[in-house]
């Protein structure tokens, strides 16, 4: 090697590149580069101060490159020149040959080494580079079980032809938020009247549900001569109330049966003689036997007859009125039969209103017992089991009556 050509390549290179010499070997990284100018014996520094190293002449050829790097004025240009680059924060600029005031840089701007990991380090970066993948795999586990359980609670019943008889728990109750009533059809009755609730009975077997109703003439409670039912209902004896039945369809009468007295209690929940049709149990104000209700209230209810899962039959009736507390009870029809009256059991109480009309019995839990839908004067809809009167739902309509 040439002095001035190693010395030249250790001024072009960045102090950490590893100089190669031709043994193979490496320069140390702290050296120090100088630059060569115009003399051919001057070596002259950043600073401007001419070093000429006793053992380095331009022109010398060396054999080893650690001659060049391992003398000891070399050496101390070296430390001179690391003291005064951490004393200046600024790159070293020298003026241009031509006295323009244009600056050239000393060197090339100094890069930074790239740090290396220790082994400690790389042992916790593959640590947690394993972690990381386990937790990968874990959430992509729970995300395919999730979906196979939904695939399986969606589809599982169509796939397997399981059928299961919905619930009230199962449906979706959506309210009313307005309510549109058209007129099918409106027929008038003349001279007669009407307390008792409808009944729905297909009666000529046409799949249409006819309506049933008991009725009066308004004659009840007096000594009606015969004369009245001459003229007024075409010579009928008697003639002060009844049942009545007309087409569902069209609203036609079907038939009309007469009675001695007012009939208001209409019950056709049984199919007595087996032909196929519901019959009826129909009762007014005389001919039938009378008992006090338990809380001696007045009282505007139709008796209901239902049977319980042993085969009890039960009666339901109710007790108020409009402007009347009242409740809802239940008794054994064989303990009615026998007037044991104190037998009765409260359902429900209402302080303000009475219960003035029967409940819808239908199957709501799903358990073969027919269940209770009523409402008291109040405005109050209950839903209670059939088989322990335990309350299933309910809900209030404030501000508001009903006779429904």
């Amino acid at each position: 090697f040439r002095a001035e050509d190693v010395i030249l390549k250790m001024m072009r290179e960045e102090d950490e590149v590893f100089l190669s010499d031709p043994e193979g070997g490496t320069a140390p990284r702290d050296v120090e580069y100088t630059r060569i100018f115009g003399s051919d014996d001057a070596t002259r520094t950043s600073t401007g101060e001419n070093k000429v190293p006793a053992s380095v002449r331009r022109g010398d050829r060396f054999d080893d490159l650690n001659v060049v790097i391992n003398d000891p004025k070399v050496k101390r240009l070296q430390r001179k020149r690391s003291s005064q680059r951490s004393e200046s924060s600024e790159d070293d600029y020298a003026s241009g040959p031509c006295g323009n005031g244009a600056t050239k840089p000393l060197m090339h701007p100094r890069q930074r080494s790239k740090g290396q990991l220790t082994p400690q380090q790389r042992r916790v970066r593959r640590c947690c580079g394993y972690a990381l993948y386990l937790l990968l795999a874990a959430a992509g586990l729970l995300g395919l079980a999730f979906g196979i359980v939904l695939v399986v609670r969606n589809y599982a019943d169509s796939w397997l032809h399981i059928e299961k008889s919905p619930t009230w728990r199962d449906r979706r109750i959506v309210g009313c938020s307005s309510l549109v009533v058209d007129d099918v059809w409106i027929v008038g009755i003349p001279k007669l009247i009407t307390e008792s609730s409808f009944r729905l009975v297909d009666v000529n077997r046409d799949g249409v549900d006819d309506i049933l109703f008991g009725f009066a003439t308004g004659a009840e409670g007096y000594k009606v001569p015969d004369l009245v039912c001459d003229i007024y209902f075409n010579g009928t004896h008697p003639c002060l109330g009844g049942i009545l039945a007309l087409d569902g369809r069209d609203g036609t009468e079907l038939w009309r049966h007469y009675s001695q007295h007012e009939i208001y209690a209409v019950n056709c929940m049984r199919d007595m003689d087996n032909d196929g049709t519901k019959d009826c149990l129909i009762a007014g104000r005389v001919g039938v036997s009378w008992v006090d209700v338990p809380d001696g209230r007045e009282s505007y209810y139709s008796p209901v007859l239902y049977t319980r899962r042993d085969g009890t039959d039960v009666v339901l009736f109710g007790t108020g009125g409009e402007t009347h507390p009242g409740s809802l009870w239940y008794i054994a029809l064989d303990d009615l039969y026998h007037g044991d009256i104190d037998k009765a059991q409260q359902i429900i109480h209402n302080p303000y209103k009475g219960f003035m009309t029967p409940p819808v019995l239908l199957d709501l839990t799903g358990d073969g017992i027919k269940d209770l839908v009523f409402a008291s004067y109040n405005s109050t809809v209950l839903a209670y089991d059939g088989e322990n009167y335990n309350l299933l739902w309910n809900f209030s309509y404030p501000m508001s009556e009903t006779y429904a």
